[in-house]
């Protein structure tokens, strides 16, 4: 019977939060009502769960739920409870039901004992370093201490000759091709973060920091830079974890911010850790924009671009339009994001290559540097023996505020 509970209580929860989500890409509810009547029937076993006496933990919230909608005039929406099993929402409903579940979920997500995870492809993507350096030579970075950060289960494949090829080069070998953005987007940022410092920049943002080993392995900027790694709360505290358990010392010079840029501006969780918008800063922030709605990624750039001093670099990579793509890479391309929509961190948005100067100038960044999959090919992967090319399914960017 317990059982039961708590699988219906996980249930009821990952909807709710699965709502939640959805109203942070502004899906419109009237053209998606198919995928809210589940949804909203969550929040039925919700209120029902009271006035049967279950499960005492949501008793914590009918009273906040009850009160959230009185103030909004709308107490019926609560009591009428055909309404959870109507086929279609008016416009009305829709937008009461957005703010209750909003504050529902930003309020008592916690006591709901709902614990955010650790990103499983920041884990991916530190793994993806540490095997560079085992099948690649010479390696397009040098990253020594991607195994140490990585979860236990890699750190014994990774340098197992058996198990690194059952694994790597066998069950994953569909999606093995797009590692290489992975260590070539972190040379590409380790680079321009070195010839940034040398210029004179002393702030280093790295957004969606993931597993990033940067600061730890260039001590010789503990002087010279502040370094903000900004990621969700449960993969900065596990990173930190791993560098404990590793012996890895915490650089002075980093500030660990946790943040969810869904839900927290990005320069107040700055400022209020110390970035200083009149000055120059490089922002980097690979990995993350094909996982955002595109308005969520213009959105982001304006208001860096508004809210830094000129000369400000902003690092950046993104999923090339798949209509864009050149045809030998669509497999590739279907496949990685089949992959990672099976982790739970779907690809939501892509830009044409040859609109991206356009785009960016509208940000309000007047200089770029565009690395196609040719460029990267030029700069990373000329004259190897091993044959290793750049995929052409996500490209780079350097945008220069001015």
């Amino acid at each position: 019977m317990m059982t039961n509970r708590s699988t219906r209580l996980r249930w009821t929860v990952q909807n709710i939060t699965r709502l939640r989500s959805c109203l942070t890409v502004h899906i419109d509810f009237d053209s998606e009502v198919s995928k809210c009547i589940g949804l909203t029937k969550a929040l039925a076993i919700l209120l029902r769960s009271r006035s049967r006496n279950r499960w005492p933990i949501f008793h914590t919230f009918a009273r906040p739920l009850e009160k959230l909608a009185a103030d909004q005039g709308r107490s019926e929406f609560l009591n009428h409870e055909g309404f959870w099993r109507r086929q279609k929402l008016s416009e009305s409903n829709c937008k009461t039901l957005k703010y209750i579940v909003t504050r529902l979920a930003l309020k008592f997500r916690s006591q709901m004992s709902i614990t955010e995870k650790p990103s499983k492809t920041a884990d991916l993507a530190v793994a993806a370093r540490a095997a560079h350096l085992f099948r690649d030579d010479p390696p397009i970075i040098n990253d020594y201490l991607a195994l140490p950060m990585c979860s236990k289960v890699w750190k014994k494949i990774i340098p197992n000759r058996f198990l690194h090829w059952l694994v790597i080069d066998k069950l994953l070998k569909d999606v093995v091709p797009i590692t290489m953005v992975v260590y070539t987007r972190a040379r590409f940022a380790e680079d321009e973060a070195l010839l940034a410092v040398e210029n004179g920049t002393d702030q280093i943002v790295i957004l969606g920091a993931g597993y990033d080993t940067f600061a730890i392995r260039h001590p010789e900027l503990n002087d010279k830079t502040t370094i903000f790694e900004i990621d969700q709360s449960a993969t900065q505290q596990e990173k930190r974890s791993r560098m404990k358990n590793n012996n890895i010392p915490e650089p002075n010079n980093v500030r660990y911010i946790a943040a969810d840029l869904n839900q927290d501006d990005l320069f107040d969780v700055l400022t209020a850790n110390g970035f200083e918008t009149e000055k120059p800063a490089l922002f980097s922030w690979f990995g993350v924009t094909y996982y955002l709605p595109f308005q969520t990624v213009e959105s982001t750039l304006r208001k860096i671009a508004q809210n830094s001093a000129p000369n400000t670099e902003v690092l950046f990579d993104y999923v090339i339009e798949r209509s864009c793509i050149d045809p030998e890479w669509i497999s590739l391309h279907d496949s990685c994001a089949k992959f990672v929509s099976k982790k739970g961190e779907k690809w939501v948005s892509s830009i044409d290559p040859g609109n991206m100067a356009e785009f960016l100038d509208g940000c309000g960044y007047s200089r770029l540097k565009h690395l196609t999959t040719d460029k990267v090919n030029s700069q990373y992967f000329a004259n190897r023996s091993d044959g290793l090319v750049y995929p052409g399914v996500i490209e780079i960017c350097k945008a220069i505020h001015s």
